[in-house]
């Protein structure tokens, strides 16, 4: 059974305390079967074939980096099953400021 949720993503002071974590899900139906050398075409350096390879059945593994121009991150999901890799939307997620509480605007690619 694979979780679809990512719950640890947060953002951190410059004294690395916690002021706001975020919340993501995808949904493992809609994710298409591909090779690492697909995932590597699309994403480059930020996933690792050594980091794929280690994913194990019914895993679902979220690779997170920054997006330094705008304050933002990139969350791509990718899953085995069966020995396949699978690999979910890619998702732009940004801080808004614009409420007294900043929270994460995920749209997809």
């Amino acid at each position: 059974m694979f979780t679809n949720t990512l719950d640890n993503l947060s953002l951190k002071d410059t004294e690395g305390r916690v002021r706001y974590r975020f919340h993501f899900d995808c949904a493992p139906e809609r994710f298409k079967e591909v090779t690492y050398e697909e995932i590597h075409k699309v994403h480059g350096g930020h996933i690792l074939q050594k980091e794929t390879d280690s994913i194990v059945n019914q895993e679902i593994r979220f690779f997170v980096w920054k997006r330094c121009r705008d304050w933002g991150y990139v969350i791509v999901p990718v899953c085995r099953k069966e020995e396949r890799l699978y690999m979910g939307d890619k998702r732009k997620a940004g801080l808004i400021w614009n409420t007294s509480t900043p929270h994460l605007n995920a749209e997809g690619s």
